[in-house]
């Protein structure tokens, strides 16, 4: 059987999925470390501004590592919308 939905939009609702999904996870991942760092429930959304600041920090500490680990994942998920 084969629906007649564009390719297109199947990679678009896809791809919004994933995205999703990887948004999902890191909410989650940013709720644990605080949880782990003994951050109290008003202080959550300074936490994860402080991740934000984190993560960049590291991407700053080893720009090559950074980018290349990029180019892997743009090769990797490829959503030709």
């Amino acid at each position: 059987m084969r629906s007649q939905i564009d390719t297109t939009s199947v990679k678009r609702a896809h791809r919004y999925q994933h995205i999703r999904l990887i948004t999902t996870q890191l909410a989650g991942l940013g709720v644990t470390l605080a949880a782990l760092e003994g951050i109290q429930e008003n202080e959550l959304s300074d936490s994860i501004d402080s991740v934000r600041g984190k993560l960049a920090e590291s991407i700053k500490a080893d720009p090559q590592r950074a980018a290349k680990k990029l180019h892997e994942a743009k090769n990797k998920f490829r959503f030709k919308a």
